[in-house]
């Protein structure tokens, strides 16, 4: 599960990047309202990398988050 410090700023969503290794994210999932995450289709027993940004209602992208990666069982 993926865990983040939400914004204040309302209207914001988030939008989940993955890939198959560092530095390789590309848009996972977008629209995501809460401050957590579980990947039910992360392949198994294959380390896979997240990054996530905030989407303000405007459409403004924020920058990436550090990237954090797990290991699906």
């Amino acid at each position: 599960m993926l865990n983040w410090t939400g914004s204040s700023t309302p209207g914001v969503t988030y939008r989940i990047y993955r890939g198959s290794s560092s530095g390789s994210e590309t848009a996972f999932r977008s629209g995501v309202t809460g401050t957590s995450f579980t990947d039910t289709t992360a392949p198994r027993l294959t380390p896979t990398w997240y990054k996530v940004t905030a989407v303000s209602s405007a459409g403004v992208e924020s920058p990436a988050s550090n990237e954090a990666w797990g290991v699906a069982f």
